[in-house]
């Protein structure tokens, strides 16, 4: 079944698993950003009204799904939350929901239907995606729209960011970023414009260096798999492995807008180092240009008046000049 075919009711998709199995509800909604929601899909799977099917997920223990892979939505009108889940993460949730009476055949002809989902699905804004001032992260996080706007200047929405990362609504994903502790994230980091013509709250946004690290603190299982994916790139670079040569090779070629912001972003530190390497060579240059002179007054002094040395107080003041060149280079 292709998602744009479905019906759409309330800004979900509805998919009917009625051509696998006839319990009384098989219906399960999908939001328009790609998120299936869990609830439905254990009650199409074993038939349980919700209360029983909000018991068949609370079983499943947190080693074999962790409670971070739920993208939780506040039910309108509610202090309660839908639990949402990507599309692998459906197919995940299909093998180890709890019912007896499910064949592994029933199970696997689900998440083929999931699988399918997932194949098909474009999300609602990919055909007017500017590379210039949008990236989209679709790919890393399964299925969900992940569009995150980036200014001219190459700035990136923080609220988009993290609500591409974690999953959140952008109320929650703003309140996110204003309970980071300045210790994990400093709020330095962050700056605000005012991007409407229209007024209102400024827009807060992040350079790509800073996005990265703030990526890392960030809730959810995004975050800690990149977090395990540097890890994993460090160990590689410390053990010599060859293959990252290759890697580095195409992300060079790469034209993506990311590896574009990324390059330009290494580019400003070469910059910065080819800087100061002038920097330290121009210092070189004034300290060997003061060292010569000193050394051509006492050739000077030398021919004029060969016992200059006696004069203590003279040699004190040539010391300290000489003293002084040489140590500036530490300063």
């Amino acid at each position: 079944m292709s998602i744009e075919n479905s019906p759409h009711v309330n800004n979900v998709r509805l998919i009917s698993f009625s051509s696998i199995i006839s319990n009384s509800n098989t219906v399960v909604r999908v939001s328009t950003d790609g998120l299936v929601f869990a609830i439905d899909l254990v009650m199409a799977l074993t038939g349980k009204n919700k209360d029983m099917a909000n018991q068949s997920l609370r079983s499943i223990s947190d080693e074999d799904f962790h409670l971070e892979n739920y993208v939780k939505r506040p039910i309108s009108g509610s202090m309660k939350f839908n639990k949402l889940v990507t599309f692998q993460h459906a197919m995940d949730l299909v093998m180890l929901i709890p019912c007896m009476k499910l064949s592994t055949d029933t199970r696997i002809q689900f998440a083929n239907v999931i699988k399918k989902l997932m194949d098909n699905y474009v999300p609602p804004v990919a055909a007017e995606i500017d590379p210039n001032t949008m990236i989209s992260f679709a790919e890393i996080v399964g299925g969900r729209n992940a569009i995150v706007r980036v200014t001219e200047d190459k700035l990136i929405y923080a609220v988009d960011l993290v609500m591409a990362v974690t999953g959140q609504t952008r109320d929650h994903a703003g309140k996110t970023l204003r309970n980071l502790n300045d210790a994990i994230f400093h709020s330095e980091k962050i700056s605000e414009r005012q991007m409407s013509s229209r007024g209102g709250a400024p827009t807060k946004l992040v350079s790509l260096q800073n996005a990265i690290e703030l990526i890392m603190v960030l809730p959810g299982k995004l975050a800690k798999d990149i977090r395990t994916k540097f890890a994993t790139i460090i160990r590689r670079y410390m053990a010599g492995d060859q293959s990252l040569v290759a890697e580095i090779e195409a992300n060079a070629q790469d034209a993506s807008p990311i590896a574009q912001m990324a390059r330009e972003t290494l580019g400003d530190v070469q910059e910065d180092q080819g800087h100061k390497r002038q920097r330290q060579m121009e210092d070189v240059y004034i300290r060997t240009q003061s060292l010569s002179c000193i050394t051509s007054a006492m050739f000077i002094m030398n021919s004029l008046n060969p016992n200059w040395r006696n004069n203590a107080s003279l040699v004190t003041q040539l010391e300290d000049q000489v003293t002084s060149i040489l140590t500036s280079a530490d300063n």
